[in-house]
């Protein structure tokens, strides 16, 4: 394996950006993987987007493509290590465990949010989505509001 997908980068995959699309498709399937987290993730905001099930859909068959990793007890060490070092921006648990799995498995990471993972001792990066602003316009999942009785 090679890459480590974010879930910006999967997102992106699906919908948002044609250079991360092309990218991921020019990759043999053996290279990519998701984290468990990660997967927990996209599956479960689908709902989010303007047609759920379109999105479920075209997710479970991006998921078929590539290998679904665990957070483990190594990935959770490096996390602990990330979160211990004062030089590094406090990151959220989640970016920590993401971080962890990348480092854990000599991953590339592939995400478009490089801001403070940059600086992580150990960790390459890389961004499929130069075609997309910063945080943004990546077909953006719409929040759908519930009705109240």
């Amino acid at each position: 394996m090679k890459y480590l997908l974010d879930c910006d980068t999967c997102i992106g995959i699906l919908g948002g950006s044609s250079v991360a699309r092309t990218t991921f498709e020019s990759q043999p399937p053996d290279t990519m993987a998701i984290t468990v987290l990660g997967y927990e993730e996209l599956r479960g905001m689908t709902w989010k987007f303007p047609d759920p099930l379109k999105w479920a859909k075209a997710f479970e068959a991006l998921s078929t493509c590539i290998t679904v990793l665990p957070y483990d007890v190594l990935a959770a060490r490096e996390a602990h290590r990330i979160k211990r070092d004062g030089e590094l921006p406090a990151f959220r648990a989640s970016d920590r465990m993401l971080l962890g799995v990348a480092i854990t498995h000599h991953l590339t990471l592939v995400t478009h949010r490089v801001d403070g993972f940059d600086e992580v001792p150990g960790l390459e990066i890389v961004d499929w989505m130069p075609d997309i602003p910063p945080y943004g316009a990546m077909a953006a999942p719409v929040v759908r509001s519930k009705k109240r009785a």
